[in-house]
């Protein structure tokens, strides 16, 4: 073009490339790559860029066949000429290239067993379906919640045809079957891999429609109506050259049916797997068990299929779905841990590549120089959760990302120290994304190379089947009458609408960045009413009203405004009435104070339940808490207690907002596997009522002290010091973070990475992890024999992390008004996700009224006096919160008045009258 522009008049004569030309041909050939003229065009320019310049960039999107072309110049190449000049940059384009290229040279790849006629059925039935499909991606309304590109769809789709491909290398099964049948199957084997690849990313409403178009194709001529409600071009719409044998069902979609290759082959329902699974067993920890569903048995086969054949697996999904329990589930408890190693990592915005690479190396061996791998025999699964969490360095990559790519890419990666490159064999890789968040993605670089596949979240119809089936189980172990089973239903679907309604109204802005709502909060609202028993729950009604004490603890708790507050308590009086089939206010009448009886915010801070009413009691019930005072001075006994025992006493007022906050910490507790994220400004209790809780809950208490010379070293000796101690028997022990103790952002990091897996990735070096392992030997074989494990060092590590997670309960204590408590938020989903939040709200008047009157009893003055004296201390304090929310909107200026000024008014007050009393 620039000579063109030179000189207009002249026509530069075409370089003579025949002999080059012929040399590119015979090197794709022999590397099996299709050479078509956009591909050939590629290669010549990055040869003649090559021609003048000291180095070339060849950019473009993965599928463009970048590194293919530069790999098939240097095979046809002997001799490079001199280079001259600067770099100079070759574009290529993935939509010039195609597809199709693909799909030809895969075909040559296939078992010998497929004849020619057997290639051109998979050839057309390729061409044919994912044309019309990918159109319809690119083209129209449907809906990924994972983007893709189109080449690496075909890619997946050949890769799952692939996965059904042994049989066939197989010639005594091959002479088994008749034409009609090998027909059958490679027809059957590609629709499933089609539904799985290029339907695999998308969302339920896409999936529907994704059905219908998919039914349209199968159909011995494509529906008129199809074409025009899609507004399909007329060439994509052409009908099959001959009707397919044996299709997927036309009830549900095509999503609800897997193949089996047997004879001609069948389509057999997910769920017809399900009238085999054994019913949950009477003894199992509620946050164990694991109700089959549809999605579950497709999960576990599509890990199956995948995994036996290498071909790595992204799951993409919201929070809650169940990305990392099923495949933890299905690494430990369903595949040949002989054969198999796995390997868990969690990556978070802090994430460096250092870290990974380490981690992963500690689990390999050593084969020979150079060379590392899992043990002889044996593969390494590796599964990365969040995978997209890393942060960007100032380029835009994310080294963790672009390591693991390395590794997939070249099977390789080099030494930290040497830069010398190491081979790391039979390690392949299963990832999981939460794509709900914007401000994280991964390169198409990356997952190029994955079979993805969306988890979305559950149908209305599975939720119910889950929950009541959890329900049912719990009212027949526990010994409930049957006048309980109506709640059942009730109950899941108050919870279920709920829920729903949160999700539409309570949603995350700026100042309420932590309103993220997932399927682990409906969940944890059934937990909680799991904890009833017969003993405490005398009928219908009392369970119900368990149902909305659960309700508040799990969403009330968390909300900042009053606005939110009154929309709840709104919600729940058309839930009560619609799905309880019970209005609110009689179900709660006892909470009123007066007539008319309208329950409101006020009245339900008093529903509060506790297993520690009767600190006498041999067994401890989840029990509502019938008289608060009452509860009070068993809690101030508790109080005392703790300070005759403890090096540190602790200066604690009890209040009614002190009873309804230790109560929700001691709730916490005692939760399985539940932590906590308590919010609020400095001198509103967190601290002090997190270690009083531990104490009523019998659990040992331990936090980091910080010193001048606290470092990271001191803060993962603290770490390894918690993790034993909560392996080393049945005890549970309680950790608490501040605000002041963290350090550095990586030790929220750790934070999170226990929350999540119940380890710190290379915290324990090898010979502490053997030292840990056969201290769990025994802890595992006093089990029952059932729940044993096989002994073997992998199997005693993940019940060493199980003991972990099961007996370590982190409580974290921020500051909404410390600049990073919102970034934090965002870059940790663990800090929500994994843990129940209690806000503590300023204190509300009677909370004033009630610790002003505590600190001012000692003051020599009558009571007549103390009551204006406390009055008047109120008054200072609500007209400064007043003014500090005007400076706020006139001057954009925010100032804190905490609860802790008022308390230090009072207590000011106090010892002025007892001064001037003393010292007239």
């Amino acid at each position: 073009m620039i000579l063109t522009d030179l000189f207009p008049n002249v026509v530069p004569a075409k370089p003579n490339n025949d002999n080059l030309q012929r040399f590119i041909n015979e090197a794709c050939h022999s590397a099996n790559l299709q050479c078509n003229a956009f591909f050939l065009e590629k290669v010549l320019q990055i040869y003649e860029m090559l021609s003048v310049r000291q180095g070339v960039a060849i950019i473009g999107k993965p599928f463009g066949g970048k590194t293919s072309a530069y790999r098939v110049l240097s095979e046809a190449l002997f001799m490079l000429e001199d280079l001259v000049s600067r770099c100079g940059i070759v574009y290529i384009e993935p939509s010039h290239l195609g597809w199709e290229c693909l799909v030809m040279s895969w075909l040559h790849t296939l078992p010998a067993a497929l004849n020619g006629n057997h290639k051109n059925i998979v050839k057309n039935l390729i061409l044919r379906f994912s044309s019309l499909l990918i159109y319809w991606l690119r083209n129209r309304d449907a809906k990924e919640i994972f983007p893709t590109q189109d080449a690496s769809l075909v890619i997946a789709l050949m890769n799952f045809f692939e996965c059904f491909m042994d049989d066939f290398n197989n010639e005594k099964y091959v002479e088994t079957l008749t034409e009609l049948d090998i027909r059958a199957q490679i027809e059957g084997v590609f629709f499933f891999s089609c539904i799985w690849s290029i339907g695999g990313a998308l969302d339920t409403d896409s999936r529907g429609k994704f059905s219908i178009i998919f039914h349209a194709l199968l159909s011995r001529s494509f529906p008129d109506n199809v074409k025009n409600n899609f507004l399909f071009p007329e060439n994509l719409c052409c009908s099959p050259s001959k009707p397919y044998i044996y299709t997927p069902p036309d009830q549900g979609t095509v999503f609800d049916f897997k193949f089996l290759k047997e004879g001609k082959g069948k389509w057999k329902l997910w769920s017809e797997e399900l009238t085999s699974t054994p019913s949950i067993p009477r003894d199992i920890p509620v946050n164990q068990i694991i109700v089959m569903t549809a999605e579950t048995v497709r999960c576990n086969a599509l890990m199956q299929l995948l995994l036996i054949h290498e071909k790595p697996l992204l799951w993409v999904g919201p929070t809650g779905t169940g990305k990392s329990v099923y495949t933890i589930n299905f690494l430990l408890k369903k595949i040949d841990l002989e054969k198999y190693r796995p390997v868990f990592l969690n990556f978070s915005p802090q994430t460096t590549a250092k870290q990974v690479q380490d981690l992963i190396m500690s689990r390999l061996d050593k084969r020979r120089k150079g060379v590392y791998g899992p043990a002889l025999g044996k593969k390494c699964i590796l599964f990365i959760d969040d995978v997209n969490m890393p942060n960007e360095e100032a380029y835009g990559a994310k080294p963790p990302v672009e390591l693991m790519r390395q590794l997939i890419d070249h099977n390789m990666w080099f030494e930290q120290k040497d830069m010398i490159p190491v081979k790391i064999l039979d390690v392949q890789l299963i990832a999981a994304v939460n794509p709900t968040n914007p401000e994280t993605s991964i390169t198409p670089r990356f997952s190029r190379h994955f079979n993805i596949v969306a988890i979305n979240e559950f149908s209305d119809q599975v939720m119910v089947a889950i929950y009541s089936k959890i329900m049912l189980w719990h009212l027949d172990t526990r010994g409930f009458s049957k006048e309980f089973d109506p709640c059942i239903e009730q109950i899941v679907s108050a919870t279920l609408a709920f829920y729903k309604a949160c999700l539409l109204n309570l949603r995350p802005t700026p100042s309420k960045v932590h309103y993220m709502f997932n399927l682990r909060d409906f969940a944890k609202v059934i937990q909680g009413v799991l904890l009833s028993v017969p003993e405490a729950v005398e009928d219908l009604s009392a369970m119900k009203r368990l149902w909305v004490h659960e309700v508040m603890r799990v969403y009330y708790d968390r909300l900042v405004s009053e606005e939110d507050c009154i929309w709840l308590v709104r919600t729940l009086h058309l839930v009560c009435h619609e799905n309880l089939k019970q209005d609110l206010n009689e179900m709660c009448s006892h909470l009123a104070e007066s007539e008319p009886i309208n329950i409101t915010e006020y009245e339900l801070r008093n529903l509060i339940y506790c297993d520690f009413t009767n600190p006498k009691a041999d067994m401890r019930h989840y029990l509502e808490v019938e008289d608060i005072d009452t509860l009070q001075g068993i809690i101030e006994g508790y109080l005392t207690e703790y300070n005759n025992m403890s090096k540190k006493p602790l200066n604690l007022v009890m209040f009614k907002y002190a009873v309804e906050h230790l109560t929700r910490i001691a709730r916490i507790l005692k939760q399985p596997r539940s932590h906590g994220l308590l919010i609020g400004v400095n001198g509103s209790g967190k601290q002090s009522l997190t270690r009083l809780a531990a104490h009523i809950t019998e659990y040992e208490f331990f936090q980091p002290e910080i010193t001048r010379t606290y470092s990271k070293n001191e803060w993962c000796q603290d770490l390894k010091t918690i993790i034993r101690k909560a392996s080393a028997s049945d005890a549970h022990v309680v950790l608490l973070m501040e605000e002041a103790q963290i350090l550095e952002e990586s030790m929220v990091e750790d934070v999170c990475n226990v929350l999540t897996f119940g380890e710190v990735p290379n915290l324990f070096a090898l010979d502490e992890k053997m030292d840990l392992c056969e201290r769990i030997r025994s802890l595992d074989r006093k089990r029952d024999k059932v729940l044993q494990s096989d002994g073997s060092t992998v199997a005693l590590y993940n019940f060493f992390l199980q003991t972990v997670r099961e007996q370590l309960h982190i409580m974290i204590a921020l500051n909404p008004t410390d600049k990073r408590f919102r970034q934090r938020l965002r870059k940790y989903p663990a800090l929500v996700n994994c843990c129940a939040i209690d806000w503590f709200h300023i204190w509300a008047n009677d909370s004033l009224s009630a610790i002003g009157q505590k600190l001012i009893s000692s003051a020599d003055l009558i009571k007549e006096e103390r009551d204006i004296c406390v009055e008047a201390c109120k008054h200072f304090h609500s007209s400064t919160l007043d003014l500090a929310h005007e400076a706020k909107i006139l001057y954009n200026q925010i100032i804190h008045v905490t609860s802790v000024s008022f308390v230090e008014l009072v207590i000011l007050f106090k010892d002025l009258v007892n001064k001037k009393k003393r010292y007239p």
